[in-house]
């Protein structure tokens, strides 16, 4: 499956120790590719299965000028599923973890256009504060990169050993808030949480996959390269994390986007990349 080797042990250090971990070159260009393709259809509004994904900020006419987000994007091409499955990320995560299965329980594209102003950033944020009612426990998340991303590529910023806190609430630390630059604002979550707000730069190369703890406060600021960043997010839980609700979920969007229900039984919406999850409401999935 994997190109290259790489050594579990010295990885889960490097997740328990900073919060995060790279696994250089996982992706070969072939696997790219398709990566890309399907990709690109995505941002450009064609959708292979004839549905849309529930949630996209931004039209594909106004997605070359603004910061955009697409939800489950599997949903509009189901041949991502197997996509991640082959890149190895539901077999790595679960190493990770010392897991029998991974889930990815929430999927996006995020399209990272230049631009200046705080409309173009992701502010501080932890992903577990957005799961706390979801799942106990901690959880990782995974990004990959399908372009290199430099300094002047709005890298991943994250605040060292903040995975050794609890999830936070919203008014401590957001990611939907883009009221002041992300210096001002880290100094005034510093104070809040009472950690010492040391900031570190996470550079990757085209074909990395980064695994963060999803405790870890992280941001991206405003992209200065003139390169657009393409990224694939997967939001990933494992046997440790008990589901805390069984019926779909209504998700409330701002219209015109329509509201939608995330069923975290659906394979194609919340696939199960790796081994099996027995907890699932309703049926059993089982990854390819």
């Amino acid at each position: 499956m994997f190109d290259k080797y790489y050594d579990m042990s010295a990885h889960q250090k490097q997740l328990n120790d900073t919060g995060l971990v790279k696994f250089e070159g996982l992706l070969n260009e072939q696997m790219l590719d398709k990566l890309e393709a399907c990709y690109d259809r995505i941002m450009a509004g064609e959708y292979v299965s004839g549905n849309p994904p529930p949630r996209r900020t931004h039209p594909p006419k106004d997605s070359e000028k603004y910061l955009t987000r697409v939800s489950y994007p599997t949903v509009a091409d189901p041949a991502l599923v197997g996509l991640f499955m082959e890149a190895g990320i539901g077999v790595l995560s679960s190493r990770l973890m010392n897991s029998d299965f991974a889930q990815a329980f929430f999927i996006h594209l995020v399209n990272k256009v230049p631009g200046e102003g705080l409309e173009y950033n992701i502010s501080w944020h932890q992903d577990g504060q957005y799961g706390k009612h979801l799942f106990s426990g901690h959880w990782i998340t995974a990004h990959i990169a399908l372009e290199d991303v430099n300094s002047d590529d709005a890298p991943i910023l994250y605040v060292e050993n903040s995975h050794r806190l609890e999830p936070l609430n919203k008014r401590e630390v957001s990611g939907f808030s883009f009221r002041k630059p992300l210096d001002e604002l880290g100094q005034q979550f510093a104070q809040k949480t009472g950690i010492k707000w040391n900031v570190v730069e996470y550079l990757s190369k085209r074909g990395d996959v980064t695994f963060h703890d999803s405790r870890l406060i992280h941001a991206t600021d405003n992209l200065l390269s003139g390169r657009t960043r393409k990224t694939f997010v997967l939001h990933l839980r494992f046997e440790h994390n008990k589901l805390l609700f069984s019926d779909p979920i209504h998700v409330t969007n701002e219209p015109p986007q329509p509201n939608f229900y995330v069923d975290i039984a659906d394979s194609i919406m919340c696939p199960v990349l790796h081994g099996v999850a027995t907890d699932l409401p309703e049926r059993r999935l089982k990854a390819g």
